[in-house]
């Protein structure tokens, strides 16, 4: 039997490095074993890497911390604007990732959810007046197994935003966000 262990993922879109440079660092917490990296872009490419030894002790400073639990997002703290390290970890034995938006005013869960159904065209836009076509995408994370970690550099300017799951648990249809995994908060 094969059982697969999810430790995250990079996206790279342009300007999303402080002060809009390229990102030129990525850090991952892996374990002893063989891992498949995929590039998946205009030219894919593949790569076995193995990890060898005791793994080490790294400190890596995260101003956010995430802990993606069974349908839900738990945000430490406060989160400030500007360029800062988030640190995610999925507490759940199903793999989860958290795919981030902005909107241009306070919203709430439920209207979120709402102006994304309508974005997809799966609904009328809301009687609240939430305009589908005002949600920034801001990136997201890879995917990531029970008790893994991963770190990931967002540069948020103040304002409104929401984080949502769009995974489903296994032999399920219903995306985690359509069963409460969404987070609305402010960086401030």
């Amino acid at each position: 039997m094969h059982q697969s262990v999810v430790n995250g993922g990079i996206e790279f879109l342009p300007g999303t490095g402080t002060n809009n440079a390229p990102v030129q660092e990525v850090a991952f917490d892996l374990g002893a074993g063989s891992w498949y990296a995929v590039q998946t872009s205009d030219q894919p490419q593949d790569k076995i890497i193995t990890a060898v030894g005791e793994p080490a002790i790294v400190s890596i400073p995260a101003s956010v911390d995430v802990t993606m639990s069974h349908h839900d997002f738990e945000i430490a703290g406060e989160v400030a604007s500007g360029p800062a390290i988030w640190k995610f970890t999925n507490a759940d034995p199903v793999l989860h990732h958290m795919v981030l938006f902005s909107y241009p005013e306070a919203i709430t869960e439920d209207q979120a959810l709402e102006a994304l159904i309508a974005s997809e065209g799966m609904a009328t836009t809301s009687s609240d007046g939430v305009d589908p076509a005002q949600i920034g995408y801001h990136g997201a994370t890879g995917l990531l197994s029970h008790d893994q970690t991963s770190y990931q550099e967002f540069d948020l300017e103040p304002g409104a935003y929401f984080s949502v799951c769009y995974l489903s648990d296994p032999g399920m249809d219903t995306p985690h966000v359509l069963n409460g995994m969404i987070q609305v908060f402010t960086a401030v």
